[in-house]
């Protein structure tokens, strides 16, 4: 008897192996959008790539006498408030001296973009974003910050919480509080630089659900590469009325 039970116990299945965690690409994006069918965003576990092929402008944005709406992103729903945040990693010096824009500077950026649920793309959206621009011949980086039908063109600074400027990777973040919607930016994703928000002149009403997730826009005659990776969402549930 003591010999079958403990040949029993031997035979026992082990204890199944924890199963490794998911990235924050595997569940939950929509379809990638590529309105012009030239751009190639490819989407893994950990990571996402954005390549724009060059000679004519991607962009996002509705204003002024040339609007566009066709760069790359990748979205997701979101309902609530919310943290997001991004490391976003190319090599900005790889930009051409001449504009594909008919009056943009030579520019490529990517980041986070927000739009609500009531607003179609032509109506605004929320956008924080970091790149490199032509001012004549010279590189600037700078941070880019639209709310709404408000935009601001940061220019760096020597500031120790944002990226050096040989930097290739950097860390954006927006966050929407009720009616307010910040975005920030930091060079080691620890400590953050407020770049703005609409706090001033909140919107008469801010829907709780929306899109969110990545976009890259360019200008430049080059290719431009971008990488998405260390992705965090933090949700807060919407009040209940």
């Amino acid at each position: 008897m003591v010999v079958l039970c403990w040949t029993a116990a031997c035979a026992a299945p082990a204890a199944p192996l924890p199963k490794p965690k998911g990235g924050p690409f595997d569940a939950g994006w929509d379809r990638p959008i590529d309105p012009d069918k030239d751009s190639v965003v490819t989407r893994k576990s950990q990571w996402v790539t954005m390549e724009l092929p060059g000679g004519k402008p991607h962009l996002l944005h509705r204003g002024g006498q040339w609007p566009l709406l066709n760069s790359p992103r990748l979205l997701r729903d979101v309902e609530g408030d919310f943290t997001a945040e991004v490391r976003v990693t190319s090599d900005w010096n790889n930009l051409s001296v001449l504009s594909s824009h008919r009056i943009r500077a030579p520019q490529v950026r990517a980041g986070l973009v927000f739009l609500p649920a009531h607003k179609s793309e032509e109506a605004g959206h929320y956008s924080m974003q970091y790149g490199a621009r032509r001012e004549g011949k010279a590189l600037v980086r700078f941070t880019y910050i639209e709310l709404d039908d408000l935009s601001c063109i940061c220019p760096q600074t020597a500031e120790p919480r944002l990226p050096p400027a040989g930097a290739k990777s950097v860390y954006v973040r927006l966050v929407r509080k009720g009616k307010s919607v910040s975005g920030w930016v930091s060079a080691d994703g620890r400590r953050w630089l407020k770049q703005g928000s609409n706090n001033e002149e909140p919107p008469d009403s801010l829907p709780e659900r929306g899109k969110l997730g990545l976009v890259a826009c360019s200008t430049s005659l080059a290719k431009f590469k971008v990488t998405f990776d260390r992705f965090k969402l933090t949700l807060s549930r919407p009040k209940v009325k």
